[in-house]
Parts: structure tokens; C-alpha cells; sequence
């Protein structure tokens, strides 16, 4: 999976977070299970006052989903000590779910579970308007629900303050609002440059999105990816597209192989194709997943023999 793809895909779509009923910081529906394919059974109250728990929702068919499986695997196997329980969540029966775990092996080593009901599906993803997967809930020792999101997101940070007991829902929240303000204002900008609008108008909308992307790392590298490769757009801004990435991989230290790859990507579309080597180069070095990580190589291949870019 390219990184960033269903990102970029969210950026251009209509919010859906604030029309549905589910609320943070409220107790998290006990799990309903029809099958355990792999790990102990788990029973939220059990665990309350002792355990965090990190629901994902997942299928067999999702390819999103297998490119996160070892991700999750991994922080298993980081936060295991810290009394955190990953459980992966399908609506599939166990006739495909069980042969998917063995194949996985090593690559899925965390609970995994089927709920053919669909009961948790609206518990828990209904009740936040989500319909997409992967996607992730972190109940913390208390039983509550603390956050939701893409498991490849900033799962990890969350999840290091919640096992701190430093988190804060009201701010956290405070700036996924700042988040999806700025996410609207990105897409009324891409929307109108699809739509071959120019002059004053397209130009008040460019500022008003690069005033809500103003300092945010992740926003601004995925500014300039949409710029660098949404297939809607016909006259791309590359200055701008560089002059974000530039931003992005400044904020992040150049530590982030994401924004590295975005930053290359930059380069190499304005002509530097030196750098963009180089960058790209650290990109692969700094890369975690093996999926990440290949098909990272296989961009630097592209850059390197001067070829067409591998998306």
C-alpha cells in the first residue's frame, strides 16, 4: 500500500465525525465474540483497573489491513510488559479467519477474534461514523474509551500517554477538531483546483489551507503529496508542493522516512535528482515496515535509473 493513500482519500472526502453519537471518555461496550481464532478470550471488565486494550477492527480481504498486521505484532510485543492487550476484530467467519492467522504466522502475533453479529461493528465503528478499515480503539485501565483512528496513524503516541496516564481526551479532541478544520480547508482548496477554478479565488482558498496547516507535520506532508500525485490535478504547484515538504521534514527533524519519501518525491519532480536519491535514501533506512520499506526501495530504484517515479 502507498502511504498516504487513504489519507489523501480523507482529506477529499466529507467529514464524517460529528454527526454520530459516539463520545470519548465514556465506558467501552464489552466485547461481543463469536469466535476466538488466536490468544486467550478477553472480557474488558475483567481487566478493568489492570489493562489497556487496543481494539482493531480488521478483515482477511482488506490489503490496508494486512500491511498494519505486523505493525500491530510489533507493539505487542513492545507493550506487553505494560499490560496491553491487542485484539484484532473480523466479521468473517472462522473458516477464513483461522486459515488467515496461520498463513500469517510470526507476522500476527496478537488475539484475534471474530464477530459475525456485527455487534461490536456497531458499537464501536457505527457509533463513531467510521466505516473504514483498519481502524483502531484504545480503552485505557479505567474501561474507557480514549481513542479511535487509523492504527498506523499516531496510535503509538496515544498509546504511550494513555500507559503514562498523562493522556488528556479534552485536548487530544481539541486538536482532532483543529485537524479536521484544517482537512476541510485542504479539501475546498484541491476541490477547486480540480475543478480548473483560478485567479483570487482559488488563491484566497490556497492561503486559507496553508494557514490551517501552519506547523503540523503530518498536514503539510500530506499537502504536498496530494499535490504531488492526485491523478485530478492538472497544473501542479511543485514550488509549493516542495515548499511544504520542506516544512514537514524541518518540523520532524528529518527522523520521519514518510515525510522523507514526500520530501524525495518533491525534489525529484522540480529536477533535483541528486538530493532526491539522497533523501529517498534515508527514507528506506529509516522505515520500520517491511512493506514501508520496500516499496520505498522500490521508489529509489525508479529516482536512481532516472526512470518513471513507482507510485
Amino acid at each position: 500500500m502507498r502511504k498516504l493513500t487513504l489519507l489523501a482519500s480523507a482529506v477529499l472526502a466529507a467529514s464524517a465525525w460529528t454527526s454520530f453519537s459516539g463520545e470519548l471518555g465514556k465506558p467501552a461496550p464489552e466485547l461481543t465474540i463469536t469466535d476466538w481464532a488466536q490468544g486467550d478470550p478477553v472480557k474488558l471488565a475483567d481487566g478493568k483497573g489492570k489493562n489497556i486494550y487496543v481494539v482493531e477492527f480488521w478483515a482477511t480481504w482488506c490489503g490496508p489491513c494486512r500491511t498494519s498486521i505486523p505493525h500491530l505484532t510489533k507493539m505487542q510485543e513492545e507493550y506487553k510488559d505494560d499490560n496491553v492487550i491487542f485484539i484484532g476484530v473480523s466479521d468473517e467467519p472462522m473458516s477464513k479467519v483461522k486459515p488467515f492467522v496461520k498463513k500469517m504466522g510470526d507476522q500476527m502475533a496478537y488475539t484475534v477474534a471474530s464477530d459475525t453479529t456485527r455487534t461490536m461493528h456497531k458499537n464501536y465503528m457505527s457509533e463513531f461514523g467510521v466505516n473504514g478499515i483498519p481502524h483502531a480503539f484504545i480503552v485505557d485501565k479505567a474501561g474507557n474509551l480514549v481513542w479511535h483512528g487509523h492504527p498506523m496513524a499516531d496510535m503509538e503516541s496515544v498509546l504511550d500517554k494513555v500507559v503514562a496516564g498523562t493522556y488528556d481526551i479534552a485536548a487530544a479532541e481539541k486538536e482532532r477538531a483543529q485537524k479536521e478544520n484544517a482537512q476541510s480547508a485542504m479539501r475546498n482548496y484541491f476541490l477547486t483546483l480540480m475543478e480548473g477554478t483560478e485567479g483570487p479565488k482559488l488563491d484566497e482558498l490556497k492561503n486559507e489551507a496553508l494557514a490551517a496547516i501552519e506547523g503540523n507535520a503530518s498536514l503539510l506532508n500530506q499537502f504536498s503529496w496530494i499535490i504531488l500525485t492526485a491523478p485530478g490535478i492538472k497544473n501542479r504547484d511543485l514550488p509549493l508542493a516542495l515548499d511544504a515538504a520542506e516544512q514537514a521534514v524541518k518540523l520532524t527533524k528529518g527522523e520521519d522516512p514518510n515525510v522523507l519519501d514526500t520530501y524525495a518525491r518533491a525534489l525529484y519532480d522540480t529536477g533535483d535528482k541528486k538530493k532526491a536519491v539522497e533523501t529517498q535514501q534515508r527514507a528506506v533506512e529509516l522505515a520500520t515496515i517491511k512493506e514501508q520499506k520496500d516499496a520505498f526501495q522500490k521508489t529509489l530504484e525508479g529516482y536512481k535509473a532516472d526512470g518513471s517515479q513507482a507510485l
